[in-house]
């Protein structure tokens, strides 16, 4: 092919790199709808709701970290959580300007449900690697993490 031309071996191979890495994330995302559908939450919404399940009462410079959201985005989805009662917004005793974020009640109980599902749908996706393979895809990944 005449495109195929204009690239090096190396670009190609870095494509090819990047498509796969798409895919994977793909696979990932479909397989995480379930849980998502589920639980009528998206996925910025679950993963709030799962880190506070996971870590407790965070300020929202923290969920912003954990959860690697935008800050406009997560005004959005923490807005809506707490909408539907499944979070609740306090300002932080020990700086006025923050905001502390934690489950209520009904937050805690549709994380706790989704979760365990979650965790089969995640293991039944990575049950063709090894744990050596698992271990060395997160090695390389990391490497991309670059800040």
């Amino acid at each position: 092919m005449e495109s195929e031309q204009r690239y090096s071996p190396d670009e190609r191979l870095d494509f090819s790199v990047i498509i796969a890495i798409f895919r994977a994330m793909q696979t990932v995302r479909k397989s995480e709808s379930i849980t998502l559908e589920r639980g009528h939450l998206t996925s910025a919404q679950f993963s709030v709701l799962e880190t506070l399940y996971h870590k407790g009462p965070l300020r929202v410079c923290e969920l912003l970290e954990k959860t690697l959201s935008s800050g406009g985005n997560m005004t959005v989805v923490l807005k809506n959580l707490q909408q539907e009662g499944l979070i609740t917004k306090i300002r932080d005793p020990e700086d006025g300007r923050a905001f502390v974020v934690q489950l209520t009640g009904k937050g805690f109980q549709l994380i706790e449900g989704l979760f365990p599902d979650h965790i089969k749908v995640v293991s039944d996706l990575l049950c063709p690697l090894e744990d050596r393979e698992k271990k060395e895809l997160v090695r390389i990944l990391k490497k991309l993490n670059r800040k």
